[in-house]
């Protein structure tokens, strides 16, 4: 993609070289409009870690299925939703720290 193809802003973004992927000891499920995220430890679902993702983490999560730079998060988020990169920054920034926590997400 050209900066020309970019989202406004989103050259400002500093490059992130490393890719994310979701881990596969979780389940995923869209229920009533909401996606779930049902963390399996040991063959059994943690139900008390279970994350239901607003419309944004959703697409994030979404995206996640395939390794994906935080910075291409970012620039997807601007481009699809009404958010300044800036606040799409800050929010994929807090979305991804929190899935790190979780051990939800790993680096490639």
């Amino acid at each position: 993609m050209s900066d020309a193809d970019a989202a406004p802003g989103a050259r400002d973004i500093p490059a992130d070289p490393v890719g994310l992927v979701r881990v596969s000891h979780c389940v995923t499920r869209a229920i009533a409009g909401e996606t779930l995220i049902i963390p399996i430890a040991r063959a059994t679902a943690d139900l008390e870690s279970i994350f239901t993702l607003n419309a944004v983490a959703s697409r994030i999560w979404e995206l996640l299925e395939r390794p994906t730079a935080a910075s291409q998060l970012v620039t997807t988020i601007v481009q699809e939703f009404d958010v300044s990169p800036a606040d799409a920054e800050q929010d994929v920034s807090e979305f991804v720290d929190s899935l790190r926590a979780a051990g939800l997400i790993a680096p490639l």
